[in-house]
Formats: structure tokens, sequence, C-alpha cells
């Protein structure tokens, strides 16, 4: 990809982003968001140059964000609080991931191991929500939605995660996944297991 691909797919990355912050906190949270989007930016499109350090930098400072931002949202619906929270933490560590190849990206991510960081990760926000365990399918089936722009990836990835529950792989992402959504809750502790899973970094 040439150095103009990756700023416009950036610039598109910023625009959607923006937009929820936006929804969620007016044009002061769009302003906010972009304070760490630049510069989260311009260490991607020269991660060769600077190493992976910084990006990891950038990833906490947005997280720190994002935690103020999640906090004072509203949370009279727990549902769409869990499923939008749920959405834009993973969200992230799915972009920051698919810093490398497309080809191995699409690989790791339907790896078992992250397949169970995903649906533990959920799992373990909409039981931290209150929400009904005959509510969480439908609620998880919305997150998978907005995880995935193909409505039957999403739906294939869902029932991937159902078949394997039981497999070593998935139950230790899973553990995996909802340990890291109870540290990112209790002390602020940057939710970033998947994302080193797709760059490579974990196995």
């Amino acid at each position: 990809m040439t150095l103009g691909k990756k700023i416009t797919a950036y610039i598109l990355n910023f625009i959607i982003v923006g937009s929820g912050f936006v929804i969620i906190k007016g044009y002061r949270g769009f302003s906010l968001g972009l304070i760490y989007l630049v510069p989260f930016v311009v260490v991607n499109v020269f991660r060769k140059e600077i190493g992976t350090i910084w990006p990891i930098v950038i990833m906490a400072a947005s997280y720190a964000h994002l935690t103020y931002i999640l906090r004072k949202e509203g949370k009279d619906n727990k549902e769409i609080f869990a499923i939008n929270t749920a959405t834009k933490l993973l969200k992230v560590q799915m972009q920051l991931g698919s810093s490398n190849d497309q080809k191995s990206f699409s690989k790791r991510l339907s790896d078992k191991f992250a397949l169970g960081y995903m649906f533990g990760f959920n799992d373990a926000i909409l039981q931290l929500a209150g929400i009904r365990h005959e509510d969480s399918l439908a609620a998880m089936n919305s997150i998978y939605s907005n995880l995935f722009d193909d409505l039957g990836a999403a739906i294939l990835t869902l029932e991937e995660s159902l078949k394997y529950q039981n497999e070593d792989a998935f139950r230790k992402g899973m553990f995996a996944g909802g340990n890291d959504l109870h540290k990112f809750f209790s002390d602020e502790t940057p939710p970033l297991g998947l994302a080193d899973f797709l760059l490579g970094e974990k196995t």
C-alpha cells in the first residue's frame, strides 16, 4: 500500500471514529478525539521507521480518552451501553492489529484464540452491565454486526464462536478477553490482548 493510500485510509478512520465522538459528546468530543487520532495516524504511517513502541503509547492515550467518554455516556439503557462499549474497544484493537498484511490479519482474526478473546470480552461486558442471559445472545449478535461490515461474516464468526466453546485455544482466548475487559474497568489498563495476537506478538 502506498503512502498516499495509507494516509487516505487513516483519514477515513478519523471520520468514522470522530463521528462516534460527535454522537456521544458533541463537537467538543470530536476535537478531543483528534488530539490522539492525529499522532496515532502519524506513528502508524511511519511504523517501520519508528518501531512498535509509539503506536502502543498512542493506544494507551486513546484508551484513557475512551474511558472518559464511556463513563460519561448515559447508562440508562445498559444493553446499548454494553454494545457500544464492546464495539469501540474491540474496533480499536482490530484497527491496530490490521497494521500487518491483510492476509495474515484475516487468518489470525479467524483463529480460535481470537474468536475466544472477542467472545469472552463481549460476554464479560454483558455480564458487567447486568444483561439477562436470555437477552445476551441478541446483544452479542449486535456487537458482531457492528464489528464486521459484512453481515454474513458477523453471523459466521458468532456461529463459529458458539461451536468452539469447548476447544482449549478458544477457552484460553475467552479467559484473556474477559480478563482484559475487567482490568479496563477496574484500573483502566488498555485491553491490547487481541491487538497483540493479531500482530503476531502473542501466540
